[in-house]
């Protein structure tokens, strides 16, 4: 892939944001899908996060809990 570049990695799971507004004729999408990927790892009280790869591109990392989860008290708010 294109990879992200350092300034954008915080933002990339921000609802709409595209990195290169110049590609969005070329790619299509409404830049949710990360957004969406966040908040399902979130109810599930995991992490998510982005960097780059040494060889180019962009690696995606998520953890989840395997057992003792509790439930979210409170609403997540996207």
């Amino acid at each position: 892939g294109l990879g992200i570049s350092p300034e954008h990695i915080d933002w990339i799971f921000d609802r709409f944001h595209r990195v290169d507004t110049r590609l969005t004729r070329e790619i299509n999408g409404l830049g949710l899908g990360l957004t969406i990927c966040k908040h399902i790892v979130e109810l599930h009280h995991g992490l998510i996060w982005a960097g780059n790869c040494p060889s180019g591109g962009s690696a995606f990392h998520m953890r989840l809990p395997v057992d003792g989860a509790e439930k979210r008290l409170t609403p997540l708010v996207l």
